[in-house]
């Protein structure tokens, strides 16, 4: 019985040991320009109640089930892109937009097809990414800048205010007015379709203020104080790698939305940013009968042996030889779960990481 305990205490630490740290982000994750933004989106009744879990430190988020999703990737997946603003727009202060809603129409006196896209426009420096302004749904700014990416730590919070102005007519505003308290509210392992990923997440509450102004005279509209958003940011990839949220900012204030990154920079799968701190990726993750192990950098050795353990520590299988040529994992009777593995070349360690049989 002593024995047992001991090797389940040892199998805890081994998973303490190759688990997931906590990170802290900087202006170096934000997003620049070539990057392309892939999301998938829920857009029925799961969306709408998925729970976005636990706060706090060192917890674990599961939203990879595929019924949850529904279709394939490859199907609902809606694409963005990052480009340099354009200085001689009315935004000239923007330094980077999003751009998105693109369609090509055909130009009359060129008599050739041409790109038309809504853009956002952002202000990117050491606080974050401020959203400046938008040409969706007509051309308007922010007086007051509104933080979109807060570089903060686990544990920290800011409030920010920002107006929103559209010029209607001559003599008539469209004001809106937003305060949105965020903080890192948690950190942890979020799990998605696309595989595990060490984040830490930001939980924004938003509140939004509707008026109108007519020569001078203001009268509200409409008022919006539980507007809310979590999101997951990930080191390298420069926008959430997970979100739950209803708020204006994705335009949709009175139904929840969630989605998750597909592709990331330059259109490069996610899968090859997560996980930095290790050499080796299994793709997909996580996979039903059977993965692919992916090597950071090139292996030439072929005496590498990986060793798979269950949540107890306990191991349940090993692979010999494991090579760029010899890189899959049969599932071959492993149970539906969560596993860990290392690789060995009986010298040291080549790698370690987690996976997920469905």
């Amino acid at each position: 019985m002593k024995i047992r305990i001991f090797f389940i205490l040892i199998g805890f630490i081994f998973l303490n040991f190759i688990g997931f740290s906590q990170i802290v982000l900087t202006e170096t994750d934000l997003p620049v320009a070539g990057d392309i933004q892939t999301n998938s989106k829920i857009d029925s009744i799961e969306g709408i109640n998925l729970l976005p879990g636990d706060s706090g430190a060192n917890k674990t988020w599961f939203f990879d089930s595929y019924n949850l999703w529904g279709g394939t990737l490859e199907s609902s997946a809606d694409s963005v892109r990052w480009v340099t603003a354009d200085s001689l727009l009315v935004f000239p202060l923007a330094n980077i937009a999003l751009k998105s809603n693109c369609y090509l129409w055909h130009d009359m006196v060129s008599h050739t097809l041409k790109e038309k896209c809504f853009r956002d426009y952002y202000i990117k420096d050491s606080t974050g990414l401020n959203y400046y302004a938008s040409s969706y749904p007509k051309a308007n700014y922010l007086p007051d800048y509104r933080n979109i990416f807060p570089v903060i730590q686990y544990g920290q919070s800011k409030i920010d205010h920002s107006r929103i102005v559209i010029h209607k007519t001559i003599d008539s505003i469209y004001v809106t007015n937003v305060i949105d308290s965020t903080k890192a509210d948690a950190w942890g392992e979020v799990i998605t379709l696309t595989g595990n990923y060490n984040s830490v997440r930001f939980y924004t509450k938003e509140t939004v203020w509707d008026s109108l102004y007519i020569n001078g005279v203001g009268q509200q509209l409409d008022y919006m104080p539980d507007n809310y958003y979590y999101k997951w940011y990930v080191k390298d990839l420069g926008f959430p790698v997970m979100q739950i949220n209803k708020g204006i900012l994705e335009k949709r204030h009175d139904y929840q939305i969630a989605k998750f990154a597909v592709s990331k920079r330059n259109e490069i799968g996610i899968k090859e940013i997560f996980n930095s701190g290790t050499n080796i990726k299994i793709f997909p993750n996580p996979f039903n009968n059977e993965a692919t192990i992916i090597f950071n950098k090139q292996i030439f050795e072929n005496n590498l042996t990986m060793y798979i353990y269950d949540i107890t520590g306990r191991e349940i299988k090993e692979i010999k030889n494991i090579s760029n040529q010899n890189n899959i994992i049969n599932r071959n009777k492993i149970p539906a779960g969560m596993y860990t593995f290392k690789i060995t070349n009986n010298k040291e360690f080549v790698g370690t990481g987690k996976f997920i049989v469905l």
